[in-house]
């Protein structure tokens, strides 16, 4: 049996014969009326005692209809075949056609001698928005009954999943339990399965995953793959190495994520999950910039650009130190003049200092876990003094929980990412004349470098800014149109840039405060646009840059002393096409002495080409294809510029079109 739904609001009923191979195997028998809107979802239980199964159908009309399907004997199928047969001589009859618009019950015959009833059981109501997805968990348990052997899975997008069962004395299917944000930051669910009987699984509009586990008679969320739903072109890693960062470029999705290994925290979920989502309109390269005092590491600010004209910087809020240092020890302070213990005490509302902070859109309520709420149904807000002394809020009944006791652990699930890891906004950076396209930032991170759109050459300036003061000191002039990538050499010393007008610009850096970068190099010879460029070849010398060709898509770079200049040195004329992200590896491959390049190309796919270090040859081979690949067009490739592992392990982050950020361990074979 088939069982097909659409946009006709009905649930079509077809059979494939799976002996017979031509366009007669499938044969159409009815369509289930019912539903008043699009069919979204269904599933037919397992069968039982007469062959008897249990469809359920959703649909946009916010309710769940559940059809019950049984063979008849030939006695029953008789009586039910003439009661068809009286309805079919008088179709024009009023009644007739109101029956048909409300008819509840069905007669299928297959072949000669089966004859199938589908009788409609229940309807259930719960949902108030559209029903998108049922799932159904058959317990192995005899009962009398077969449904209440059922448990039934159901998300909407009224922001809930809810679980239901049979009611024993009844018989009437009741929801259970209901799973879901009431309030606050809450998801429209697209769909949701049963893991086990203990275990749900959902998915919301903005791409995050959810998870519940039923453990001492409550459900509790888990910590969960989370991520984005559109274009991820650009990521990188933070200044120790140890979080990849990973920005979006769509308006659509305005999300910026932060990732931690979290196989320390939750032994059960072997997998990376975000420390923190910020809730911003970004989608370029986050700043490289760390501060520390003393040998003591601070929040790393990040500066982010988006498709608007201005730059934005951002602070570190307090919520993520507390769940950094809930990770990985103490190893970040959130103030130079104040230990985490006193900040603490001023979230606590235990100075006065507190009652005087910004609330706004990037700053959010906070509240103390061990506080008190007021309550006052007279007054739509409160103040700081209709509240115990340790609560800050500007609404009612309002607060975030960002100060944990430290006996409880912190849970990454996408409740705690939406609410309590904002990052205030600390500055605006302006200058550019259009929308924002690329960024960098040195290794040190005293500089940032900017480009933003254009189709004139004096729009294709590229700014540079001081970390230090965040204010623009000079503009390098170079390109005729838009630049599509910049990124500093290893030891800082130059700039490399490829732009749209086919051309790509080298400049070094020098010790002029107010033009600290000189052009010394433009490459006209380019045949095509170049969409990807990596100079970081461990030596600083050797770059390369990759375009959307069929033949020398990948081209290397090298530096002569007796020039000063780079010339091509070599190029890989098969294999590759359609190139669009490449990294270098951060030293010379371990297991061969060579150099080595991760390149991801247009398809998706995600290879690693060597050549020997020292040597006359110039011809780089494929040394390994990855196993699993992206599916759309690869943005960007990050190397982790450590040390490898002793067994010559490195790690390396990339992102693409799929909305997937992922993160390889590989070891190059010798």
């Amino acid at each position: 049996m088939l069982l097909i739904g659409g946009f006709d609001k009905y649930v079509h009923v077809y059979t494939v014969d799976t002996q017979v191979d031509s366009s007669e195997a499938i044969e159409y028998h009815t369509s289930l009326v019912g539903h008043s809107d699009s069919i979204r979802d269904y599933c037919v239980s397992r069968a039982y005692a007469n062959d008897m199964r249990y469809i359920f159908s959703c649909s946009q009309d916010c309710l769940i209809r559940v059809w019950r399907l049984i063979k008849l004997d030939s006695a029953q199928a008789e009586i039910a075949e003439e009661e068809e047969k009286k309805l079919e001589e008088y179709p024009d009859d009023e009644f007739v056609v109101e029956h048909l618009k409300t008819k509840t019950s069905y007669i299928l015959r297959f072949g000669d001698e089966s004859v199938y009833n589908i009788t409609l059981s229940s309807v259930l109501q719960y949902h108030s928005q559209s029903v998108t997805s049922v799932r159904l968990f058959e317990d192995d348990q005899a009962s009398e009954d077969p449904l209440h052997n059922l448990s039934l899975l159901s998300s909407s997008f009224d922001f809930t999943v809810c679980i239901w069962k049979v009611d024993k004395d009844s018989g009437i299917w009741t929801v259970e339990t209901t799973l879901g944000e009431m309030s606050g930051n809450k998801h429209a669910f697209f769909g949701a399965e049963f893991l086990d009987e203990h275990k749900v699984f959902a998915y919301t509009y903005n791409g995050a995953f959810h998870r519940w586990d039923f453990k001492d008679g409550t459900w509790r969320p888990k910590p969960c793959i989370t991520g984005h739903f559109d274009e991820i072109p650009d990521l990188d890693w933070d200044p120790e190495q140890e979080l990849p960062r990973d920005d979006i470029q769509r308006p659509d999705d305005k999300n910026l994520l932060v990732l931690q290994d979290a196989q320390r925290v939750v032994r059960d979920l072997q997998t990376t999950s975000p420390r923190l989502r910020h809730q911003l309109n970004a989608f370029l390269k986050s700043m490289n910039s760390k501060d520390e005092t003393a040998g003591v590491k601070f929040g790393p600010h990040i500066v982010s650009g988006a498709d608007e004209k201005i730059l934005r910087v951002f602070d570190p809020p307090f919520s993520f130190v507390k769940a950094a240092n809930k990770y990985n020890g103490d190893c970040l302070r959130f103030s130079k003049e104040l230990t985490n213990e006193e900040v603490e005490q001023k979230i606590l509302g235990k100075h006065s200092e507190v009652a005087s902070m910004t609330l706004g859109l990037m700053n959010k309520p906070i509240l103390s876990k061990s506080s008190l709420k007021a309550d006052d149904e007279e007054n739509a807000g409160v103040t700081i003094e209709d509240f115990q002394p340790d609560v800050l809020t500007n609404q009612k009944d309002v607060g975030e929980e960002i100060v944990e006791d430290s006996t409880d652990e912190f849970m990454l699930n996408e409740e705690f990412l939406m609410s309590k890891t904002r990052w205030p906004e600390r500055n605006k950076l302006y200058g550019h004349a259009f929308e924002l396209y690329c960024i960098a930032t040195t290794k040190k991170g005293d500089y940032i470098v900017t480009a933003a759109k254009s189709k004139k050459k004096k729009y294709a300036n590229i700014f540079v800014w001081t970390v230090d003061s965040l204010n623009p000191i000079c503009q390098l002039t170079a390109h005729e149109f838009t630049v599509h990538q910049m990124q500093f050499s290893p030891d800082d010393k130059y700039l490399l840039c490829v732009s749209k007008d086919r051309q790509f610009s080298v400049f070094e850096r020098n010790d002029d405060e107010k033009q600290p970068f000189k052009l010394v190099q433009i490459q006209t010879k380019l045949t095509k646009e170049s969409f990807g460029a990596d100079p970081g070849a461990h030596n600083s010398k050797l770059f390369a840059t990759g375009s959307k060709e069929k033949t020398n898509s990948l081209k290397f770079w090298d530096y002569s002393d007796e020039k000063a200049e780079w010339f091509e040195h070599s190029c890989v004329s098969q294999g590759l096409n359609n190139v669009t992200a490449l990294a270098f590896f951060p030293a010379l491959i371990l297991s061969s002495s060579s150099f080595g390049i991760v390149v991801g190309q247009d398809s998706g796919e995600l290879t690693i080409w060597t050549k020997p270090h020292n040597s006359e040859v110039k011809e780089w081979t494929q040394a390994m294809e990855f196993s699993l690949n992206h599916s759309m067009t690869v943005r960007r490739i990050k190397m982790k510029e450590d040390l490898p592992a002793e067994d010559g392990t490195y790690h390396v982050a990339t992102c693409a079109n799929d909305a997937t950020t992922r993160i390889y361990q590989i070891k190059v074979p010798t």
